[in-house]
């Protein structure tokens, strides 16, 4: 018997038993396959290769007579999914461009066991509307009240206050903000008099000679400025967050169209499947009070392990 099967394997001993051969005949039958064994997987495999099936229509400088294409109908069929990948399409505007994309490469698309999805959903399935599952039409309201707060805060008031700066050679005056805005007024002893001494870069197309100034003007503050409100934009589309503001079944029930706040103003509609759809736990320290167990009305997370949404 070789030596090497005279001792218990390291990775299923126990402590201070890996020499120790009281489990010698365990490991050996049940670790080890037998020499007979080996042999005849051996011949298997080696009459497997010899028998494999070949052709003659293959590269001949750099391929070999085993090179058989697989046919679409030997492939496994793709079921991971009936709403179809329309991704997959390739759109004219790319091909003028000359844009590729990954899903929309053919080298993306052939896979050598698994047949290639179709683009279009499974004819089988049904689109109907049936019962609505869920519905909270102020939720829409809400994010959208909140998305007008948040361009009226960080994106017009800003503007208008560094512009007032800019034109009015200082910061707006309190008298003319109480006048403007308020409604009380700050004692005058309390009011800071001193201005900034602008006048000389407010406007500077009046000058041939503040060229520096108005190089700047041109290449950091309308830049900058063209940044912050881009900034501002993708804040308000950031304010969707991840709620629902209506999920429906369709007629068999194997479907949920789910609408939630998408882009800068409008409510999208999003298919998903049954079957693809899993609760999750929320957080459990922050979200308890608002659970569905804790309330008619509480929060319920639902994640789409298809798209992981």
């Amino acid at each position: 018997m070789p030596a090497r099967f005279r001792q218990q394997a390291t990775a299923t001993a126990q402590k201070y038993e890996t020499l120790n051969n009281k489990y010698f005949e365990y490991y050996h039958r049940w670790h080890e396959p037998k020499h007979s064994v080996i042999t005849e997987s051996e011949t298997k495999f080696k009459e497997a290769l010899k028998n494999r099936p070949t052709t003659s229509h293959y590269d001949h400088d750099k391929g070999t007579k085993y090179e058989v294409e697989w046919r679409e109908d030997q492939k496994f069929p793709h079921v991971a999914t009936r709403l179809g990948y329309p991704i997959l399409k390739e759109e004219p505007i790319e091909r003028i461009l000359g844009l590729e994309r990954a899903p929309a490469h053919p080298g993306y698309q052939f896979q050598p066991f698994v047949q290639t999805p179709g683009m279009d959903p499974d004819p089988t399935l049904s689109f109907a509307k049936g019962e609505v599952i869920y519905e909270n039409t102020r939720l829409l309201e809400w994010i959208r009240f909140w998305k007008v707060m948040t361009a009226s805060t960080f994106g017009f008031a800003p503007f208008f206050y560094l512009f007032e700066t800019y034109a009015a050679d200082g910061m707006p005056s309190l008298d003319w903000m109480e006048d403007t805005f308020n409604w009380w007024s700050i004692p005058k002893q309390f009011q800071d008099a001193g201005g900034w001494d602008l006048q000389q870069m407010r406007y500077c197309d009046d000058h041939d000679y503040m060229v520096m100034q108005y190089s700047v003007k041109r290449a950091i503050v309308r830049p900058e400025h063209t940044a912050y409100m881009l900034n501002v934009l993708v804040l308000i589309q950031q304010l969707n967050l991840d709620y629902a503001t209506k999920m429906v079944y369709n007629k068999e029930k194997d479907l949920v169209f789910v609408y939630k706040p998408e882009g800068l103003w409008y409510e999208k509609e999003f298919v998903y499947e049954m079957h693809h759809l899993e609760q999750l736990t929320p957080y459990s320290v922050t979200a308890i009070k608002n659970m569905s167990m804790q309330k008619d009305n509480g929060i319920v997370n639902v994640r789409c392990m298809a798209t992981r949404e």
